[in-house]
């Protein structure tokens, strides 16, 4: 039988001293059993979950393009944070503690590879983390730019991005076997669209006079697309390894112009969302319109046209087709 509040106090107050120093010791010793018994479940839990098979992988990706890339394939058996969002620029990003604590919790990290996430080294070192990280431009066929180095924008090429997609599947498989058949049949699916995708792109490009394949951009990050489908790159404003913050020299500047004249080229390209003032300047002096609607590093808002990798390079063919055909 439970006793009510004021029984209770009434209880105590006419209680011996020696009574309440028992009873006072009896609700030590109980808080003690309990808080004991509490810390063995909490143990209990730990180990059933260590001992079980992980059924979630912990995932994190560089940046927006590959993120939606990764999670295509994983679906719902991966646990995904994407470091660089939608909007973002890579070449600047600076990672933040929650950046530095989701890489060290992460089972497999996917990057682009060494001369695009130039930040990532440090950040895994200071991190701690034992993630295995997948370079998914590994075993691609190489673009150097001007100065020498690696073009890391290898997903403009979607022939390319199949690639990356195999590299996807392939490490998921291995850090979790009993889901390889669902990686195994996402990743077919997204190669299926993806060579479709690509065979779109061809014969839009078809419709592109010889003499008018020649692109000038603000930012050089879309050598490889060029490579691919037949464009000749006359020159950029941001070099391939740089973010928007670096300005070209009034004597670089000059020459671009130039080379726009002598080229022929009939347009100026930039990308959504970034200060094309320079590119405007490049546009005026050699007579051609500036067309301001690419996607380079990032893709575009939820809901719009480039939220998806497939739907970005949909966009940018787009607006170059629109760009570049009579």
């Amino acid at each position: 039988m439970f006793l009510s509040r004021r029984e209770a106090h009434r209880s105590l107050r006419s209680a011996t001293p020696l009574t309440r120093t028992i009873r006072f010791i009896a609700g030590l010793l109980l808080g003690l059993a309990l808080t004991l018994a509490l810390a063995g479940c909490a143990d209990s839990r730990v180990a059933f979950s260590e001992s079980t098979e992980v059924t979630t992988l912990r995932v994190v990706a560089t940046f927006s393009v590959l993120g939606d890339l990764v999670q295509r394939v994983g679906g719902e058996k991966i646990d995904l944070r994407v470091l660089v969002g939608r909007g973002g620029d890579p070449h600047d990003f600076r990672p933040l503690p929650a950046d530095q604590a989701a890489v060290a919790e992460a089972d497999l990290v996917f990057a682009i590879g060494p001369g695009y996430e130039v930040w990532l080294d440090r950040l895994l070192a200071s991190s701690g983390t034992t993630a295995r990280t997948i370079h998914v431009s590994s075993g691609l066929d190489p673009l150097l730019t001007d100065s020498g180095d690696p073009d890391p924008h290898v997903w403009h090429d979607v022939g390319q991005a199949i690639h990356i997609v195999g590299s996807i599947r392939q490490a998921l498989a291995a850090a979790h076997s009993a889901d390889a058949a669902g990686f195994d049949e996402r990743a077919a699916r997204m190669i299926a669209e993806l060579t479709t995708l690509d065979d779109w792109i061809v014969a839009q490009m078809a419709s592109i006079p010889t003499d008018r394949r020649r692109l000038a951009v603000n930012h050089d990050s879309f050598g490889h697309l060029a490579r691919r489908y037949g464009l000749e790159m006359v020159g950029a404003i941001v070099p391939a390894l740089a973010g928007e913050a670096v300005a070209p020299s009034a004597e670089t500047l000059a020459g671009l112009v130039d080379r726009a004249r002598e080229s022929g080229v009939v347009a100026i390209f930039a990308e959504k969302g970034t200060n094309s003032q320079l590119a405007a300047q490049l546009a005026h002096e050699a007579g051609v319109p500036l067309i301001d609607g690419l996607y380079s590093d990032t893709l575009g808002p939820a809901g719009g046209e480039a939220e998806t990798y497939p739907g970005m390079i949909r966009a940018n063919i787009g607006v170059l087709v629109a760009g570049l055909a009579p």
